[in-house]
């Protein structure tokens, strides 16, 4: 046998014997929300917002598309703890003569603290379709990516692999 493999042989051996940890890592992981607002207000700022609670170890980014159905062109504006954060480009709707897109591009809002947070969305409507100066309901879908908490990697004496969230 040569050198070489004894010596591979033996730190193999010691390798399995040993019992290590690999980094922690954040699983992500993206949660779809059904968003669907009868406006109680008049104009083309509805109320009331829609609102989630969300909980995430450091990542937060969203995304909106919106119905198609609905016969408004709308803007999204975005809030995390009761301060707005963005405001989307304005989207459009089925046999939009703009042609304007559905969706939303997707906004980072991380790195947020550790924790749950208030997350909330507002419609803007505009005048065309038939929206003639009052948007009276709104939807589509929201996308929340979030990081969950980390997960520390650890392989055991006997090659196993083991996770425990900390």
């Amino acid at each position: 046998m040569s050198y070489r493999l004894v010596v591979f042989l033996i730190a193999g051996g010691l390798l399995n014997m040993a019992s290590f940890s690999l980094p922690a890592f954040s699983q992500v992981i993206t949660i779809e929300e059904p968003v669907r607002v009868f406006c109680q207000s008049s104009g083309q700022l509805c109320s009331p917002m829609h609102s989630t609670t969300v909980t995430s170890e450091g990542v937060l980014q969203v995304r909106f598309i919106a119905l198609a159905r609905h016969f408004s062109s709308i803007r999204i504006h975005f809030f995390l703890d009761g301060t707005q954060t963005g405001t989307s480009d304005w989207l459009g709707y089925d046999g939009d003569p703009q042609g304007r897109p559905l969706e939303t591009d997707t906004f980072d809002l991380g790195p947020v603290a550790p924790g749950s947070h208030e997350f909330a969305i507002q419609a803007e409507g505009a005048v065309g379709g038939c929206n003639s100066g009052n948007l009276t309901n709104w939807g589509g879908t929201l996308y929340l990516t979030v990081s969950e908490e980390p997960v520390q990697i650890r392989v055991s004496s006997w090659g196993r692999i083991k996770s425990t969230y900390r």
